[in-house]
């Protein structure tokens, strides 16, 4: 890679923002654009005081082109009106095409996503930026447009959307040991599963890169992959995450390492409904009496195991894709989590860490507190610190 310094000369430049591109062209004939602005500032009645946003995206131009299916990487900083960088906000990037705002994710300053463009069209894109809080709110905007080119005949796989394994949720967030999810086109030739407790880093002729680390699989198929994280990967950075399949390599998708990313896995593997909680020392799901093999409700003093992901680094903790310690010492994590069920806090967990004898699993055990709410779907979440995982349900007696 090489860096390039523009400076600027504002000398005769009346006050306000001026937007631009640099072009960028290749010994080997191909080109590449990158967006940059320019705000002069008036400062002749004193101190600037701000009163907009300015979002600037940094990977695409004004009438960009790009080709259909494939990822294009979105990258949006934000200063005010007065040239002051903001590192808190609120970013997302909507489309005249009718699909869903894609909420940016923030790291560092930087607001990152992954936009698939679906079909050959004339694309109308607006960044929309605000902030909240004590201060006064700011907002802004930047609209572009450009086309999306049709489909190549030989496109690469594309890695859309990167989530958690258990919640789904948390698009371009990960976090170390745990399992994530894949999912996109062309991303492996023919669906291939490994054998359980052997997790390869090549499953059909397809492998996943994640820096310089190729990571374990467990499914591999055209539309999904599941993956393990690493659990020494350095938290609180951005790391470029590839896809290789036989012959081609996926355009970089950049995800954040999360200290911690709280997840609870359920029965449907969605993320939503009858949460993956045993009834501690039994094989009985805490639900309803016939709603699974051996299921019940849970009672006031039993203990539950909850089977979560992104509880963050263990002591103790197995090579990557190895099963955790099934005698101790376990595999046990630092912070101890908080664990809601509906709306009462249990107290202290007495386990919390990788299950043993599991891979990228985790386990924490609580005792129902007293005072919970009987019900068929009472509601519980995990939490670590500010971050909170998905909501699952379990039935209580």
């Amino acid at each position: 890679s090489s860096t390039v310094v523009l400076q600027p000369n504002p000398t005769g430049l009346a006050p306000g923002l001026r937007t631009g591109k640099v072009q960028f062209t290749f010994a080997d004939g191909s080109q590449d654009s990158v967006s940059v602005s320019l705000l002069v500032q008036n400062l002749v009645s004193g101190a600037c005081q701000p009163s907009s946003l300015i979002p600037t995206l940094a990977t695409l131009p004004n009438n960009f082109q790009v080709a259909a299916g494939l990822a294009t990487n979105l990258q949006v900083t934000l200063t005010d009106d007065c040239g002051t960088a903001i590192s808190s906000a609120q970013v997302s990037m909507t489309l005249n095409t009718g699909d869903p705002p894609l909420e940016l994710t923030p790291l560092s300053g930087t607001w990152f996503g992954t936009w698939i463009p679906r079909s050959p069209l004339v694309i109308n894109m607006t960044i929309q930026a605000f902030t909240s809080g004590a201060s006064q709110p700011l907002s802004g905007r930047l609209q572009l447009s450009g086309i999306t080119e049709p489909p190549r005949p030989t496109a690469p796989p594309v890695a859309a959307t990167i989530v958690n394994s258990a919640s789904y949720l948390s698009s371009g967030v990960i976090s170390p040991g745990s399992w994530i999810s894949i999912f996109g086109d062309r991303l492996s030739p023919v669906p291939s599963s490994s054998n359980p407790g052997s997790y390869p880093a090549n499953l059909g002729g397809t492998q996943v890169s994640l820096g310089n680390t190729l990571l374990p699989l467990s499914y591999a198929g055209p539309g999904q992959i599941n993956a393990l994280v690493p659990n020494g990967i350095a938290t609180s950075t951005e790391q470029t995450l590839l896809v290789q399949t036989t012959n081609a390599l996926s355009v970089p998708s950049q995800v954040i390492v999360a200290d911690v990313l709280p997840a609870i896995y359920t029965t449907s593997s969605q993320g939503t409904g009858q949460g993956a909680i045993l009834i501690s020392g039994t094989a009985s799901l805490a639900a309803a009496v016939g709603a699974y093999p051996g299921s019940r409700p849970v009672q006031t003093g039993e203990y539950l195991s909850i089977y979560c992901s992104g509880l963050g680094a263990v002591a103790n903790a197995p090579p990557d894709g190895q099963p955790a310690p099934s005698t101790p010492p376990f595999a046990t994590i630092s912070e101890t989590p908080t664990v809601v069920i509906g709306g009462v806090t249990a107290s202290a967990a007495n386990y919390a860490g990788l299950a043993p004898g599991e891979v990228g699993l985790y386990q924490v055990n609580v005792q129902l507190p007293s005072g919970v709410p009987p019900g068929s779907a009472v509601p519980v979440q995990i939490a670590m610190g500010s971050a909170v995982s998905n909501i699952v349900t379990i039935a209580v007696q």
